[in-house]
């Protein structure tokens, strides 16, 4: 990957210099210096238009065509002339040597001031109004117009700029003034126009591209901060470039500072966001907090402020850049070091971008004297981010197939693991039945035989043993019937659908139990109204019995039970309370677990396998219906049968 990296970037540095070697002549193009650019020597038609970049003379403060009115300072352009008095005006002065009889065609671009224009004396351009004290909005907009030789010398053009501008602390040229042939700098115009448009919509394209990688991985959010930044770079390419957009909308003065401004205050913290999404663990949350509290701050500002006062913040957002870029610096060397994927090319583009918009700050403060270059890194910077988004999605992407296989595998493992618990589920279904039926046979003939030793006269002593026997093989065959249910409700039992009364099934249940209640002397309350509800009535008994059987035991002699059944709305509710030894708190949260039991001394005297509540849970379960215990240890056991309507639809 780094070698095709590598190879790449020197074929097309290679491209650029062989392009640009092609399209040089072999005599360099003469410079403005000192006011003059001498073009005796050069061929319009032949090496096509000139830039006029270089020295201008400048006469600041003073309105005037005589050239020695006053002592005269260089002015390179492009660049900008600043001071903190912003009210300024002047005349720039050139002097062209010349000897082409071909009429020349003479472009400037966009001029951050009003400024008239006289060519030997006569006005040729009157972009705005040009005045020494005056609070007229500038006109920002390019302007061409055809050059006549000075009369009396076909060898001299004279230009004299009278500019202005008292709203704005910018005064100067953006961009190169060209000289030649109308037809040659038409075509650099279109050419121009169309890169403008293409470049906008290649950036749009790419925004809503990842717009749509976003929308597909919404936890990926540098795919979203990237779109964001190639749209507003889109749109202010052809906002502030050559302002297209102004010529078709119309924009105000005060709406194209705040276009310029507030673009620039929005892309820091949004770099920012880009970057922490992309190396999180190198990059503090902190910085983004302080990049998005400086650019509310200095849009709030931007919004608030004077005209005059708007450009003075942009010297706050140029040290964030500053500081922006030393901490991406230190987060890619972290990821480089870390081999992270991506970190080289981002690295790399990230340099370029660096670079360019240190040369554009440095040209802000008239420290250097270039071009603004800030464009040429972004569109690097965003053709490099492209590739490192689609490294990253390619990655996922693969990281994405390698756990569908991985859980593929595991998939067909959970089922073989799954067809062998089916296995031993059925196998301890089995051996439940085939236990229960061995024991069962056995202990039914004990039962008969403890039966038939009543009918005969025997010792007390023998008596007292057989009633023991007899009462030990009941409950051991109530557990063997409790088991067997529990093993066909893990099988599937279908459920029937029969109109009851409760009450009633509650009688039969209490008249089962009759003994034990009469034995400890319990009293027992029953409350019902409208109890008629539609269920399987032999599952419901066992369920219900289940709890009952619970509050009979685990209660306390003359205790009581409280039953009630009653409509709440369209469910029927069954709740028994009883005034037994309750449940402690360690076993509460585990009650519907298979043979869970409580600790205390009070229910581990009574013999018990811990299953009837579960079965009473998985009945309610099926009915589609609750059943919830509240407990108080030492007091009491509430229980609830939450039963709702229509549990077979």
């Amino acid at each position: 990957m780094k070698l095709i990296l590598m190879r790449s970037f020197f074929f097309g540095l290679a491209l650029i210099l062989i392009v640009q070697c092609g399209s040089n002549p072999s005599n360099p193009a003469p410079k403005v210096a000192n006011g003059i650019v001498d073009l005796r020597e050069w061929d319009f038609s032949r090496y096509g238009p000139i830039s006029l970049q270089g020295e201008w003379k400048f006469f600041p403060q003073n309105f005037s065509q005589t050239e020695g009115s006053a002592f005269p300072s260089e002015f390179r352009f492009p660049g900008v002339y600043s001071k903190e008095n912003s009210k300024t005006f002047g005349t720039f002065y050139l002097k062209i040597l010349t000897n082409t009889e071909l009429p020349i065609h003479l472009c400037i671009p966009r001029f951050y001031s009003n400024f008239t224009l006289f060519c030997n004396n006569e006005l040729v351009l009157d972009n705005g109004s040009s005045e020494t004290n005056s609070g007229i909005d500038p006109i920002f907009k390019s302007q061409c117009m055809d050059l006549k030789t000075k009369e009396g010398n076909q060898n001299e053009i004279e230009l004299y700029l009278f500019a202005s501008n008292f709203r704005l602390n910018y005064f100067g040229m953006f961009g190169e003034p060209k000289l030649g042939l109308r037809r040659d700098l038409e075509r650099a115009e279109e050419i121009s126009l169309l890169s403008h448009f293409l470049l906008f919509g290649a950036l749009v394209f790419i925004g809503m591209y990842h717009i749509g990688l976003y929308s597909q991985r919404r936890n990926e959010l540098s795919y979203l901060y990237f779109s964001i930044i190639c749209i507003l770079i889109a749109f202010r390419s052809v906002s502030m470039e050559e302002i297209y957009l102004q010529h078709i909308f119309h924009f105000s003065l005060q709406s194209f500072v705040h276009i310029e401004l507030l673009s620039i205050y929005l892309i820091v913290p949004l770099f920012s966001l880009y970057l922490h999404s992309f190396y999180p663990n190198f990059m503090h949350k902190n910085w983004i907090y302080l990049f998005i509290g400086l650019s509310l701050l200095l849009s709030a500002l931007t919004l608030l402020s004077p005209l005059e006062l708007k450009y003075r913040y942009v010297l706050y957002i140029q040290v964030a850049v500053i500081l922006l870029i030393l901490l991406t610096l230190l987060t890619l060397y972290r990821a480089i070091r870390n081999k992270l994927v991506g970190s080289y090319l981002f690295s790399f583009g990230f340099l370029i971008l660096s670079l360019t918009a240190i040369n554009d700050i440095l040209l802000d403060l008239t420290i250097v004297s270039t071009f603004y270059m800030t464009p040429l890194g972004l569109i690097f910077f965003i053709l490099t981010q492209s590739f490192v988004l689609s490294l990253k999605f390619s990655q996922t992407l693969e990281e994405s197939k390698r756990n569908q296989i991985i859980a593929s595998e595991n998939f067909i493992s959970v089922i073989q693991a799954k067809k062998e618990i089916e296995k031993l589920i059925e196998s301890k279904d089995k051996f439940l039945a085939n236990m229960s039926f061995e024991i069962k046979t056995p202990l039914n003939t004990i039962q008969k035989y403890a039966e038939l030793v009543n009918n005969f006269e025997v010792t007390k002593e023998v008596r007292q043993t057989n009633k023991d026997i007899m009462q030990n093989a009941k409950v051991l065959n109530y557990f063997l019937n409790d088991l067997i249910y529990l093993t066909e409700l893990d099988s599937g039992i279908a459920l029937k659908n029969t109109n009851i009364f409760l009450h009633s099934l509650i009688e039969e249940i209490l008249e089962h139990f009759s003994a034990e209640i009469k034995k400890k002397k319990l009293e027992i309350k029953i409350e019902y109204k409208d109890d008629d509800y539609i269920c399987d009535p032999e599952s419901l008994k066992i369920a219900i019995s289940a709890v009952i059987k619970n509050s009979i035991v685990y209660n306390r002699e003359n205790g009581k039970i409280s039953i009630k059944i009653f409509k709440m709305g369209t469910n029927t509710i069954l709740q028994i309370e009883d005034t037994g030894i309750g449940i402690d708190p360690t076993t509460h949260s585990k009650l519907y677990q298979r043979f869970t039991r409580g600790s205390s001394p009070d229910v581990t005297v009574v013999f018990g396998m811990g299953i009837g509540l579960t079965i009473a849970k998985t009945i309610t379960d099926l009915h589609k219906s609750n059943l919830i215990i509240k407990s108080i240890e030492n007091k009491s056991t509430t229980a609830v049968f939450l039963l709702k309507k229509n549990y077979f639809e």
